[in-house]
């Protein structure tokens, strides 16, 4: 990698990590690009080589953090391991969890910026940073069920917006209860979803 290459990546990143904690620690609505570039120590010009405006960096930012996650919840998970869907998508689910607990921030900056059109754009295989396919791969398992399911894509979506909707609370502030003694109510949940999409 060039030089050059690697000063872009770096004003690119230091953008990214930058807004990234004034979103989470400001909120969106009162940060403003001339922050984001002073805390990332780059021209104003250089963010608008990048990014359009503050909602299309948002977006990215959303894309990225929500492509990692997953791509750590697909290596870690083991769920290849798991016995049924709804085993595998547990497993899954976990790992997302325990990852969102371990990065409070991350948390509360998904929490209060994420949207379906935003996290489904994430889940696509190509865009951004992810390693994986992730609604192809949860297709796939889908696929090697006796059941057959119908409507994945929207039952993919009811069970990311059950997570994302119930989760921040538990997580952050153990409330009502602590994340482990939730978990097994949520795969209560997820089984149950994915148990009624069965054709």
């Amino acid at each position: 990698m060039g030089k050059a290459v690697e000063n872009k990546l770096k004003k690119y990143s230091s953008i990214l990590s930058s807004s990234f904690e004034l979103f989470s620690t400001k909120g969106f609505s009162k940060t403003s690009v001339e922050d984001i570039v002073k805390k990332a120590d780059v021209a104003k010009g250089t963010f608008y080589l990048y990014f359009k405006d503050k909602f299309d960096l948002r977006e990215k930012l959303i894309i990225n953090s929500a492509q990692k996650l997953f791509d750590v919840a697909i290596e870690q998970s083991g769920y290849k391991n798991k016995e049924s869907f709804t085993d595998k998508l547990c497993a899954i689910t976990d790992v997302i969890l325990n990852e969102m607990a371990r990065q409070p921030l991350l948390t509360k900056f998904l929490r209060g910026n994420i949207s379906w059109a935003v996290f489904h754009k994430s889940l696509e295989h190509g865009r951004g940073q992810g390693k994986y396919d992730y609604i192809g791969i949860l297709k796939e398992e889908m696929g090697k069920e006796e059941a057959k399911y119908h409507d994945p894509e929207i039952m993919i979506f009811m069970i990311i917006e059950l997570i994302s909707s119930t989760s921040y609370s538990v997580i952050v502030e153990n409330d009502p209860v602590s994340p482990d003694v939730y978990k097994p109510h949520l795969h209560d949940c997820i089984a149950a979803i994915a148990n009624s999409f069965k054709e």
